[in-house]
């Protein structure tokens, strides 16, 4: 566990990004396609 703090709450929020990119990039192009 990381010691709590805005430096390790922000490295959890730029992991977190990172592993919902290809879903929310996904989720765009879906979008995109029923437009």
């Amino acid at each position: 566990a990381l010691p709590d703090g805005p430096a390790a709450n922000h490295a959890e929020v730029l992991a977190a990004g990172e592993q919902a990119k290809p879903r929310f990039s996904a989720l765009i192009r879906g979008i995109l396609h029923r437009l």
